[in-house]
């Protein structure tokens, strides 16, 4: 596993640990220690956060339903915090925004990010997995992530990751 992926589970188990004492003591972020996971917990500029017409906050890239949109995706599924099959839409540290579209029984999607070191952690963990779980294409472009279905073959992942990086910087 690569160093930081073991680093940041490392310090996300210690913070686990701590929530979990049953301490009546309230943790104040202000006055806890600088350390180096401190960048994965940046807040991004306004300009790199943007608010939907449903108040949630999108990506550098814009709201992965209109990333999917500017890459001509058809058959596209947007998830609400309720219908995400992972719960992870709108949790602290994950997307923002989520779609999936399939394409010959195989899922295919776009994860938005508020900011580009919150994608990179989802990145890590994603490529993480290996076959059969993991068998697929996953692309980090920004603050989000393209995740392709193994169907495609290597040329059309190829095009489809194109056309992503393109939607992306259409949208910032």
């Amino acid at each position: 596993m690569n160093r930081r992926l073991l680093t940041a589970l490392a310090e996300a188990g210690v913070v686990v640990a701590v929530a979990g004492c049953g301490s009546s003591a309230t943790l104040n972020p202000a006055s806890a220690p600088p350390s180096s996971s401190s960048s994965l917990a940046s807040s991004a500029s306004p300009a790199a956060v943007r608010s939907t017409a449903s108040g949630s906050a999108s990506s550098v890239c814009g709201p992965a339903s209109a990333v999917a949109r500017r890459m001509g995706v058809k058959g596209v599924t947007v998830y609400s915090v309720t219908s995400d099959p992972n719960h992870l839409l709108g949790r602290q540290g994950e997307y923002t925004s989520k779609v999936e579209w399939t394409t010959s029984g195989e899922d295919s999607g776009i994860e938005a990010f508020p900011d580009p070191a919150d994608a990179k952690i989802r990145y890590a963990y994603l490529r993480a997995f290996r076959p059969p779980i993991g068998d697929g294409y996953d692309f980090l472009y920004h603050a989000a992530i393209l995740r392709m279905a193994s169907i495609y073959t290597p040329s059309q992942a190829a095009k489809l990751k194109a056309s992503f990086r393109r939607s992306c910087d259409d949208g910032s």
